[in-house]
């Protein structure tokens, strides 16, 4: 199935030392004076 690749994936990923970050949104908020 699909979540027994993305698990193996992630196992091999974690072995070797690798690390996908996640997506990052910044949200800014400007106050009118």
């Amino acid at each position: 199935t699909r979540w027994d690749l993305t698990e193996a994936i992630k196992k091999r990923f974690d072995k070797d030392g690798i690390s996908i970050p996640f997506p990052q949104r910044d949200l800014h908020i400007i106050k009118e004076a």
